[in-house]
This record gives C-alpha cells, structure tokens and sequence, in this order.
C-alpha cells in the first residue's frame, strides 16, 4: 500500500500533496518536488558523483478540531456500514470522512555540472521536508440535544479519540523525523546525466524516500495508530456510557426503526 506519493487519498487514510517549483541561481538550478516518480536507472554511472547528504525536517502541524451535531444517527450508522453492530451516535474521523491526519513533502535537488564535461550532471538531494498534519473532526448525532446528558457522554468518548490522535502524532514526528534521516543516508548517487534526464534521476531519488515512509507507515504507525484507538472503544467502555444517562432511545428511535 503506498502512503507517500502525489495527490491521492488512501485507504488508511493518508492524503499525500505535491507542487512543483523551480528555482535558478547563479551557479545551481534547485528544483523543489513532489510528484509521482518514475524509477530511472543510472548505477552504471553512479560512481562518477557523490551521493546524497540532504537535511531532513518533519513539521508537525496540528489544526484545529472540528465538531459538527448536523448528521443523524441512521446516517452515522449507515455511512460507517455499522447495521447490525448497534446504531452510531459519534464519530470520530477527518474532514470529508478521510483520516484524521495526511502529509505533504517537498524535496530540494541541485545539479551540478561535471568538471570536465559540462553536459553531464550530478543530482544530489539537499533537504528533504515533511510536514505532519492532524486535524480531527467529531460528529455527534443530532437527535441529541446539547444540553442532554446523552450529548455530553458522547462528546466526551470522541474526544478521547481525538486525545489519542493528538498524542500519536506527537509520538510519531520524532519517529519519522529519525525514519527520514536514515532513508536520507540510503540515496544512492545519481548521474552524471544528460540535462533532460536531470528530472528522472530526481524522480529516482524520490521513489526510495516515498518506499521507504510507505513502508514505516504501513508496518508501524498506521497499525499503532489503530491500536490505540481501539482501546478506547473497549468493551467496557461501552458497557459503562448507556448506564450514566436515561434518554438513549427515545432521542434517535428513528434510527432504531429503519
């Protein structure tokens, strides 16, 4: 499963960004990045230039939370294919149903001329940036009114899940931040190339950075992150909510009836 590529949203939840810049200097051309990559082999030449040392930054970012009471029960339930499971009275998720948390990344190349053919180029990466989002979103059914006991022991279960996605993206900053250095010292060299081949060998360099956050987010945060949530919907957790209030039902016995 890919985490970490242009312009999709995933299963899991991840929304990945890119924009393209290009930015001359005197001396260099730094192309700025993130896009679908194409794998462009140039081993057979790698040897002729060095590899790359970019510096690497994670970003975290948290949004704030948003808190919406306009969806009803039966549709809660029905969006999140729970029939049969209980009828759904809050939702903890992120804007327009994604996850609670994406990224978006940019990648920063020079390429330099070889001294002694200045047709052919070395592509190194110089900084490689990740900014960590988290914006939270919680629907809390609208038959209950905000007043009621019933509104308030709802608001106050999904806003533990929203804790939980607060902390683990604090957990987890430092953990990509330390992922990315180590995928940083795994770029292998690219060039000498041609001028036009300049943007496949950028494209190389950032099919092993995407690879490898795909490959962390996928064995380690993303089953974390699920752990985590889990218990907080813990049997018990159900068990004690119905009994601190009376009005269950009679507020939603429309979505017991469909």
């Amino acid at each position: 499963m890919t985490y970490f590529t242009g312009a999709i949203t995933l299963s899991k939840g991840f929304l990945i960004k890119g924009s393209v810049k290009i930015m001359r200097s005197t001396s260099l051309f730094f192309l700025v990045l993130s896009s679908v990559m194409i794998f462009g082999a140039y081993g057979a030449l790698a040897q002729s230039c060095p590899r790359s040392n970019p510096e690497t930054e994670v970003k975290r970012i948290v949004l704030k939370t948003k808190y919406y009471r306009g969806t009803s029960a039966w549709y809660l339930t029905a969006w999140t294919g729970h029939w049969g499971q209980g009828v759904v009275l809050g939702l903890h998720t992120g804007q327009d149903g994604r996850g609670p948390f994406w990224a978006d990344y940019k990648a920063e190349f020079n390429f330099t001329p070889l001294r002694n053919n200045d047709s052919a180029y070395c592509v190194t990466a110089e900084k490689i940036t990740l900014r960590f989002f988290i914006q939270p979103v919680v629907h809390v059914a609208k038959e209950y009114p905000p007043e009621s006991c019933e509104f308030k022991q709802i608001l106050k279960h999904e806003k533990k899940h929203v804790a939980v996605t607060k902390q683990w993206q604090k957990d987890y900053a430092p953990q990509l931040k330390r992922e990315l250095e180590s995928i940083s010292h795994k770029l292998p060299p690219q060039g000498p190339v041609g001028e036009k081949m300049i943007p496949s060998a950028q494209e190389a360099s950032l099919i092993i950075i995407r690879s490898h956050l795909d490959k962390f987010m996928e064995e380690k945060a993303i089953p974390d992150y699920i752990r985590r949530q889990g218990k907080v919907d813990d049997p018990l957790e159900y068990m004690l909510v119905p009994t601190r209030c009376d009005n269950w039902e009679s507020y939603h016995v429309s979505a017991y009836n469909r």
